[in-house]
């Protein structure tokens, strides 16, 4: 077995540590982007059905049912994808 100075093995034991420590470091900011990201992606599509819901009110609101055929009520919307 390699014997080395007490010096020398502190030494390389702290840039390990310091290397895992930059190492997770990077991981825990990437890690934040993306979480950031996803949160922005749901925020946008919580605000898209919100809108949608704003406009179907609107619509049901203005609608005079008894002069209508019910069929008119039914306005396509080309932003909602029907799975």
């Amino acid at each position: 077995m390699i014997s080395l100075p007490g010096g020398l093995l502190v030494a390389a034991l702290l840039l390990i540590a310091a290397l895992m420590l930059l190492y997770f470091q990077r991981l825990k900011i990437k890690d934040q982007k993306a979480a950031k990201a996803r949160v922005a992606q749901v925020r946008e599509s919580i605000q898209l059905n919100r809108n949608q819901l704003d406009k179907r009110h609107n619509y049901l609101n203005t609608y005079n049912f008894l002069a209508y055929n019910l069929n008119e009520v039914l306005i396509i919307q080309p932003e909602i994808a029907v799975r």
